[in-house]
């Protein structure tokens, strides 16, 4: 069950890399998160509600 829903969450994200804005979103979030894991505590909340904002929009 795992396995197939990650299988179907990578096809998901190649076909959203074949769309430069979705791409460009990915690629954004990706570099958010790992930025707030690098960050203290204190401004976790503050990158994760960004990430959301990101996602959404």
């Amino acid at each position: 069950m795992f396995i197939e829903s990650d299988i179907d969450f990578h096809l998901t994200l190649a076909e959203m890399s074949q769309n430069p804005l979705y791409a460009l979103m990915l690629r954004g979030a990706l570099g958010g998160s790992i930025s707030a894991g690098l960050l203290n505590q204190n401004n976790h909340d503050e990158h994760k509600r960004s990430l959301i904002f990101i996602l959404i929009f």
